[in-house]
């Protein structure tokens, strides 16, 4: 049998022909997967009952956008930098994250202005409705670049919400990576900074939930001061339960 009467006979035998079809098709699958592979591996799609995609997902937090913040009379810098921090703690409470077309509501939104260290203030809750979660937003910024006050890696944080009265979601257990709620440690921060009059606000080392008070006089009672102080954190958009009032008279203190 010559070589043309081979090629005929192999191509026509039924078996053969159904081998090719196999290779040909397992060989553009893998063509298929080398040239997808940068995208393909980071994106996820759902497919509803009608085979429609309802959604795509995704593991990189450079695709994750929260369109309401944009709405916000903010730097971009700090858009940029919510939605990257709000994207890391959602990761801690979900294993995959919707990428674009979340439907979200920011509420409770809180801002302030300290004119003397030239900081801007504002603090807010997002609800994720997609996933029936809440997370609190705070962050802060400045005209000035090199502004001293700034804090370079903090100005943005992202956590649970904690104040109970201000949870929506009552069946959400969150996680975060703070041990306990970091209003205290930003509040503490932003007091020494407010005017109070007659009396200034300090950190007390190793006391995390305490305000230490300095007495400038004693015309207000340490009550009216505690009053003052729990209405200005009511202000920052936080509640005032949990913290600790601790008095400085001169050599001696007065805890609350």
């Amino acid at each position: 049998m010559d070589r043309k009467a081979k090629i005929i006979q192999f191509i026509t035998n039924p078996l053969n022909i159904l081998f090719i079809i196999l290779q040909i098709f397992i060989i553009s699958f893998l063509i298929s997967s080398l040239i997808n592979f940068g995208g393909s591996s980071k994106n996820k799609v759902t497919i509803n009952e009608s085979n429609e995609i309802v959604q795509s997902e995704t593991d990189d937090a450079s695709e994750f956008n929260v369109s309401q913040l944009s709405n916000l009379d903010i730097p971009k810098e700090n858009i940029t930098n919510i939605q990257r921090a709000l994207f890391s703690v959602m990761t801690e409470n979900n294993t995959s994250i919707k990428t674009t077309g979340l439907k979200t509501n920011i509420r409770n939104q809180k801002d302030q202005y300290f004119s003397k260290q030239k900081i801007h203030y504002q603090t807010f809750i997002v609800d994720i409705e997609d996933y029936k979660q809440s997370y609190r937003v705070t962050h802060e910024w400045s005209e000035e670049k090199d502004n001293q006050y700034l804090a370079p890696n903090d100005t943005v944080t992202v956590s649970c919400v904690y104040d109970k009265d201000k949870i929506k979601y009552k069946n959400f257990q969150c996680g975060d990576k703070f041990e306990i709620d970091p209003k205290y440690a930003i509040l503490r921060h932003y007091a020494k900074m407010h005017d109070f009059g007659d009396f200034t606000v300090f950190e007390i080392e190793g006391k995390l939930t305490s305000f230490g008070i300095e007495m400038a006089s004693s015309e207000q009672t340490e009550d009216v001061v505690t009053e003052k102080i729990k209405k200005w954190v009511k202000s920052m958009g936080y509640s005032p339960e949990g913290f600790s009032f601790s008095f400085y008279y001169g050599e001696s203190w007065s805890e609350e």
